[in-house]
C-alpha cells in the first residue's frame, strides 16, 4: 500500500442556459493512493464496493450513495470503458466529494452491467444507449443542484447530454482524464458540441 497522499483541486463550471452566467464550484480533493488487487468481476457485493453508504436498485444496476440525502449538490458520476462504478478511482473521489458534504451517486452502463453479471467482456453500448440510461438515472436522482460527469467515456457521454438543449436540471459537468479526443490523437479534438 503506497502511504502519500494525492491532492487535486476539482474545478467545475456551471452549464449557463441562454443566462450569459457563469458559477464556478471549487473542491479540494484528497485522496490515498493505494495498491490495490483487482478482483476478478461478479454479481454485485457491498463487500466488493468497498465501503459505499447506501446502494439504491436502478434497473438492473445498482446506484452507489455517497454523502447526506440533503447535500447542497448531487454529483452523479459514470465510470469509464474499461473500469466499473466501484473501481479504485471512482470510489476515491466519490469518498472524497461525500467526506466534504456533497451527495456523490455512481451507476453502471447496461454492458458494464452484464460484465460483471456473466463475467464477459463487451465493448461499451453505443452512444444512444447510454445517453438514455443517462437520462434515466438523471429522471431518478434529479432535482435541485445536480452536477452530472465521470471518467473518460463516462464524462464525455455527460458532457453531451449536458450540451443538449432542454437540461435545466443540471448545474454543472465534471471530465476526468480529458476524454474529448480519441486515443493518441490529442489533435483531433471532439469538443464541437460543447461550443
Amino acid at each position: 500500500m503506497l502511504g502519500h497522499r494525492c491532492v487535486c483541486d476539482l474545478w467545475l463550471a456551471s452549464i449557463s442556459h441562454g443566462t450569459g452566467t457563469a458559477q464556478v464550484f471549487h473542491f479540494h480533493v484528497r485522496r490515498r493512493r493505494q495498491r490495490v488487487k483487482r478482483a476478478a468481476l461478479s454479481r454485485p457485493s457491498p463487500a466488493a464496493w468497498g465501503h459505499p453508504p447506501s446502494i439504491k436498485a436502478h434497473g438492473s444496476s445498482p446506484l452507489l450513495l455517497d454523502g447526506p440525502d440533503d447535500a447542497p449538490l448531487t454529483i452523479m458520476l459514470a465510470h469509464g470503458a474499461g473500469a466499473p462504478m466501484d473501481s479504485t478511482f471512482m470510489a476515491a473521489f466519490a469518498e472524497e466529494l461525500a467526506a466534504e458534504g456533497y451527495r456523490a451517486a455512481r451507476f453502471e452502463f447496461p454492458y458494464m452491467a452484464e460484465r460483471r453479471r456473466t463475467g464477459t467482456k463487451k465493448p461499451p453500448d453505443r452512444a444512444h444507449v447510454l445517453l438514455d440510461t443517462w437520462r434515466a438515472v438523471i429522471g431518478e436522482l434529479g432535482g435541485d443542484g445536480l452536477v452530472i460527469g465521470g471518467k473518460s467515456m463516462g464524462g464525455r457521454m455527460a458532457s453531451l447530454l449536458a450540451a443538449e438543449s432542454g437540461n435545466q436540471d443540471i448545474h454543472a459537468l465534471v471530465c476526468l482524464s480529458y476524454p474529448f479526443h480519441p486515443a493518441g490523437k490529442p489533435c483531433h479534438l471532439r469538443t464541437g458540441h460543447l461550443a
